[in-house]
């Protein structure tokens, strides 16, 4: 279904979606289920929603995880010409030890640029999980990079990246 409002939106689009997958002699991997929402607007927004039902092999058993899917993207002027989110929130399938835990998956970013030569990307990730009440991992990564343009042939970029995994 396709709708053009006026205001925040100018077009909107709800849809369903499904996908099977099979391995030949040894039956199905999973799924994946849903319905999802769309939505696009001035300044390049861009506003997603989706809800999972995801069946994933792990080893000879097939588990289940269900979770909302949310993103949102803006490009809000010159001197800040993007910023957005994806989010994951529900339920996550834990590989290493075949389980279903809970927890978000959370990514941000931007981009800001002071001058015509000078831009910075900044973005971070931050992502745990709970099994049965108990922290079963927490990650992190937080990123800078920076880029000036001194012309058309020459540029210096710095990229600081910081990396944490905290599990149990």
């Amino acid at each position: 279904l396709r709708f053009y409002p006026t205001g925040l939106f100018r077009f909107l689009r709800t849809y369903a979606f499904a996908e099977r997958t099979w391995q030949i002699g040894d039956g199905s991997l999973g799924h994946d289920y849903g319905v999802g929402f769309f939505g696009f607007g001035s300044r390049n927004l861009n506003a997603q929603a989706e809800i999972h039902h995801q069946q994933v092999r792990v080893g000879d058993r097939l588990l289940t995880q269900r979770y909302l899917f949310l993103f949102g993207q803006v490009d809000p002027g010159r001197r800040w010409p993007r910023v957005g989110f994806n989010l994951n929130l529900g339920e996550q399938v834990d590989f290493a030890n075949g389980q279903v835990g809970h927890g978000p998956n959370l990514y941000v970013y931007t981009q800001i640029r002071p001058t015509d030569h000078l831009e910075f990307q900044v973005d971070a990730r931050r992502s745990w999980v709970d099994v049965h009440g108990q922290r079963l991992f927490t990650a992190r990564v937080e990123r800078l990079k920076t880029t000036y343009v001194f012309n058309r042939r020459a540029l210096l970029r710095l990229i600081g990246q910081y990396v944490r995994t905290d599990s149990d």
